[in-house]
């Protein structure tokens, strides 16, 4: 272990891993070269990036879109889609998974296809409007809030 990997490794000494995720692992590369590795708790070799890349766009993307007017937020999601008729879904009920959508529902078989992806879309944002958010508090991770999220930044 380097320094640079000993000081990364007591920076998340602090930190409670298992309480936010099982594992984390850290590869800190610096102009092309490898400048340190961390492991800390359960990792592996290997991770499903589409879900993290979902994500990753989605939040950069809101970021820049609600960097100027923050309170827009906690503004009703049919204020910007018309189409959405429930009041109480707002980005940021979307963002933080407390929209009280459902985590996930079968909805690739009740898509006609193959089609091109405009019309398939404009398929599953009618499918979304029949949607009835339960109330929730609680963050349930939900593919369909990053669905609503795309058509809201869209």
């Amino acid at each position: 272990m380097n320094g640079f990997e000993r000081g990364l490794k007591a920076r998340f000494n602090n930190i409670e891993i298992g309480q936010f995720t099982p594992g984390l692992l850290v590869d800190v590369h610096v102009g092309g070269r490898r400048k340190g590795s961390l492991a800390v708790g359960e990792t592996y070799d290997f991770y499903d990036l589409a879900s993290l890349t979902k994500i990753l766009f989605t939040a950069s993307a809101a970021m820049q879109t609600f960097a100027d007017s923050p309170r827009a937020l906690a503004k009703p999601v049919r204020d910007l889609l018309p189409w959405w008729p429930h009041e109480s879904t707002t980005p940021r009920r979307l963002m933080t998974h407390t929209a009280g959508l459902d985590w996930w529902r079968p909805f690739y078989k009740q898509l006609h296809g193959p089609i091109e992806p405009e019309p398939r879309w404009r398929q599953l944002l009618e499918l979304l409007c029949s949607l009835k958010p339960k109330k929730s508090d609680a963050a349930v991770y939900s593919d369909l809030d990053l669905w609503m999220m795309g058509a809201l930044l869209e």
